[in-house]
């Protein structure tokens, strides 16, 4: 069971790292890279969920 649902919360880490560095880059001077980091850390999550998602249903 723990092997199953591990790779779901380690995308939904990742995902949500993302979304606090967007909101950091709300307040941050350098507010751009914050952004792009933050965009660029949602898509590896959603992309690492997604294809946790076709594996399970195999």
């Amino acid at each position: 069971m723990n092997d199953r649902v591990l790779p779901y919360l380690i995308s939904l880490g990742l995902i949500g790292t993302g979304v606090v560095w967007i909101a950091a880059a709300a307040n941050a001077v350098t507010s751009m890279i914050s952004m792009t980091v933050g965009v660029l850390t949602i898509a590896v999550g959603a992309l690492s969920l997604l294809l946790e998602f076709r594996n399970g249903a195999q």
